[in-house]
């Protein structure tokens, strides 16, 4: 019988193989994560104490009861991981109300916490009850290597003024108040790259001023996109801040004012956002406020060269590149992304009247134009939207030169739009739905949407993913030439 070879790791690449570990772990924790490899062997354990890179991801939770001995626990980890920096997460979600026993732990535990505040790399605190939230006061201290802070609270009425996050780069507050941060000083927001917002309602002078006081902010998320009714009124014009992302979410329709609402969307940087996403909890249902989303959506984009339109049971969206505008090279993104979730559990006859609206809507957009769409080159719709349009549409979209159709037609239907007759158009490429594996279509509906091109205008007709039963020059009235198109 051979004899098995034992390999040995370098204590070195052990320990390296574990810190991998942990950091793909969704949420790590040293302690957890680590108590079963501690039980393989007396040399793994030996490893991974003395390594104090493994011991820098602290979590304690309470989930009705703090675990006994939680407090040495604690301290052991913190001394384990010397002059490592820290990822702390403290959640109280299921915690029960304050009391004079837990009171002292909990003082304790952030005591303990508050003397390696200079290490702190992340920090996450979820509290159940707004009386937890006086223990924050034991971090109003020096934070030099904070880079990400995550603060959930209901209605607390601490500020964090104090606590000095100058390389802060992600910020999540939910519940919390955004005065509690802007009274600190200009300095702690500079580097904040990440803000995520969520809360019942919002002031937008508190929001406009987040705008001013974080210069390098790039991405921004709003859960509970809302306004009481009585605030300041809001100003008109959109900001000119440039952002990667804008996420937008969760409107109450109950106590929601209409007017400060519309106001505060059409006042975001929506031009200047590369990415804006309307989340799934969003009054859509609203036939008014909906339709005053999209007229402004349509309305605050750069001008654009190219424009790609997908609308489905899940979302409609839009991607397109702008145009290169003189003096706006900073701020305007060369290419944009406008995505609207649409409700999920729903059959599809609930989910028409809204694709209907996003339709027509889009289709008046496009062809009265509104500017963005004005110099178009390119442009890819699918067929449904057509319905909405007048068949002479003379003069506009002068600058399309190609025309992209999905046909998202059901198979029997046989009411196929015609395509409007755009004067620089050379090419028109039919494509299947993503959903569907293949398309094939007869020459009378292929005929009924190229009708407006007969004997003149001729284009192009590729295909691609899409058959056509047809006999020999069927087409040519219509079209210079068929090409078929490889699918990739």
């Amino acid at each position: 019988m051979a004899r098995q070879r034992k390999i040995t790791l370098n204590t070195d690449v052990l320990a390296l193989v574990f810190e991998k570990l942990l950091a793909c772990n969704t949420s790590p924790d040293s302690c957890r994560s680590l108590a079963a490899a501690r039980l393989v062997c007396a040399s793994w354990n030996d490893v991974i104490l003395s390594h104090p890179a493994l011991w820098r991801y602290i979590v304690v939770r309470d989930n009705g009861q703090l675990p006994r001995g939680a407090l040495a626990t604690l301290r052991g980890v913190l001394e384990q991981s010397g002059d490592c920096s820290l990822c702390v997460t403290l959640d109280f979600s299921g915690s029960q109300p304050i009391s004079l026993a837990s009171a002292l732990v909990y003082s304790q535990l952030f005591t303990a916490i508050s003397h390696h505040m200079q290490r702190i790399e992340s920090l996450s605190v979820i509290f159940e009850h707004a009386e937890q939230a006086r223990f924050l006061q034991h971090f109003d201290r020096p934070a030099p290597r904070l880079r990400a802070l995550a603060l959930k609270c209901p209605y607390s009425p601490h500020s964090l003024a104090q606590v000095q996050f100058t390389q802060l780069h992600s910020l999540e507050l939910a519940f919390i108040g955004l005065s509690s941060i802007l009274q600190a000083e200009l300095a702690s927001l500079s580097s904040l790259r990440t803000l995520v917002l969520v809360d019942t309602d919002f002031i937008w002078s508190e929001l406009e001023e987040v705008f001013d006081r974080c210069p390098n902010l790039g991405e921004l998320s709003i859960v509970g996109f809302n306004f009481l009714p009585g605030g300041v009124p809001i100003p008109a014009g959109e900001l000119a801040k440039p952002l990667r992302r804008l996420c937008l979410d969760l409107s109450f329709m109950a106590y929601l004012d209409v007017g400060a609402f519309l106001g505060a969307f059409a006042r975001l940087p929506l031009r200047y956002t590369a990415e804006v996403e309307i989340g799934r909890v969003f009054p859509v249902w609203h036939d008014e406020v909906f339709l005053a989303i999209l007229e402004t959506l349509f309305e605050h984009l750069p001008a654009l060269d190219t424009l790609s339109v997908t609308l489905d049971d899940d979302a409609f969206q839009l991607d397109g590149s702008s145009l290169a505008v003189p003096g706006a090279v900073d701020r305007v993104p060369s290419r944009i992304r406008r995505t609207i979730k649409l409700p999920e559990g729903l059959p599809k006859t609930a989910l028409r009247p809204t694709q209907s609206l996003i339709r027509a809507t889009l289709a008046t957009a496009l062809f009265l134009p509104k500017p963005a769409f004005e110099r178009l080159s390119l442009l890819r719709l699918p067929l449904s939207v057509w319905r909405d349009l007048p068949e002479r549409i003379d003069g506009l979209l002068p600058s399309v030169v190609e025309l992209n159709v999905i046909w998202d037609l059901r198979s029997f239907d046989k009411d196929v739009p015609p395509l409007p007759r755009l004067a620089a158009l050379s090419t028109v490429r039919l494509l299947k739905p993503r959903t569907r594996q293949r398309m094939i279509l007869t020459t009378d509906k292929v005929t009924r949407l190229l009708r407006q091109y007969r004997m003149a205008y001729k284009p192009v007709l590729a295909l691609r993913g899409v058959e056509i039963i047809m006999l020999e020059h069927d087409l040519d009235r219509f079209v210079a030439r068929i090409v078929i198109e490889q699918v990739f």
